[in-house]
């Protein structure tokens, strides 16, 4: 089932760590590749913590979050500094019953890292 997953995600890995700073067209690019080559998820976000601590969408693979009837299955999996400080996270649905492995978790959450190490390093840039 996760497959794909465990591939796109290396791709997508690789992507954030040759980007200096993780920008728009990034987060989009991920939300998209995401949500069109893993056949389970029907939906991608990435959300990002603002000065609010409130979580704000950075990116989706749709105009917002599908409503708990049309979802399934939801996953969410913690964007974090290295020093473990939550930053966002990584927010997928599906529209089918218990869709979500192992895999895809760990999966997303090495994806999840490598995003953090680039939040993090900006938010250093930006002070």
């Amino acid at each position: 089932m996760s497959m794909a997953a465990d591939i796109v995600t290396l791709e997508l890995i690789a992507a954030v760590h040759q980007v200096t700073e993780v920008d728009q067209t990034t987060y989009d690019h991920l939300v998209h590749r995401l949500q069109n080559q893993v056949a389970h998820f029907d939906w991608v976000g990435i959300y990002l913590l603002d000065s609010l601590n409130e979580y704000d969408l950075k990116a989706s693979s749709g105009d917002q979050m599908p409503e708990s009837i049309a979802r399934k299955a939801i996953l969410q999996v913690p964007i974090t500094s290295s020093c473990e400080e939550v930053l966002g996270r990584i927010t997928v649905t599906s529209k089918t019953a218990i869709a979500f492995d192992e895999s895809d978790y760990t999966s997303l959450e090495a994806l999840a890292y490598e995003i953090g190490k680039k939040v993090e390093q900006s938010l250093k840039n930006h002070q």
